[in-house]
């Protein structure tokens, strides 16, 4: 007699300890993608709540600072005597064939709480020609123009565009 058995070998244990395995890093795999899809809820609804802190903050921020509308603003600047001189100097030059306009380029934030209003050349070939960039304070409505050779924004008073 022989210790071994003389039966044949089954395979079966080794289909079974497979199947197990299977199963098992199935459900291993389903609880860490449960358990990544709960916390990616939770950090949108903390986001959600930060988001929501932040809007509030931000509308308290705008309603001190934004006193003046944009056409407020864009009115003030394109009323100064300097910019309607320039601009009938520019028209007659050019004996009509260039306009001059403005436009608000940029809206309050925070960070910079006025309005930058940007007065330009039109021309036929429907190019346009920077001509004077202004600030204007969205609470006060200060205008300050903006100084090309310093390169910085200057009292409305100590501004002499035309040099003379």
């Amino acid at each position: 007699m022989s210790y071994y058995q003389t039966q044949k070998f089954s395979y079966y244990h080794l289909i079974a300890a497979f199947v197990l395995g299977l199963i098992g890093g199935f459900l291993i795999n389903n609880l860490y993608q449960h358990h990544r899809y709960q916390n990616l809820l939770a950090s949108a609804d903390v986001v959600s709540e930060n988001r929501a802190v932040n809007l509030k903050n931000v509308a308290n921020v705008a309603d001190t600072i934004i006193k003046i509308d944009k056409q407020t603003a864009f009115n003030s600047v394109w009323n100064l005597p300097q910019v309607q001189r320039k601009a009938k100097e520019i028209e007659n030059l050019s004996k009509g064939a260039i306009g001059v306009s403005a436009t608000v380029d940029s809206y309050p934030s925070a960070d910079k709480p006025f309005y930058i209003v940007k007065v330009f050349e039109k021309h036929p070939d429907q190019t346009t020609s920077p001509v004077y960039w202004f600030r204007v304070s969205s609470y006060s409505g200060v205008i300050q123009p903006l100084d090309l050779v310093e390169n910085q924004y200057i009292d409305i008073e100590k501004w002499n565009p035309d040099g003379r």
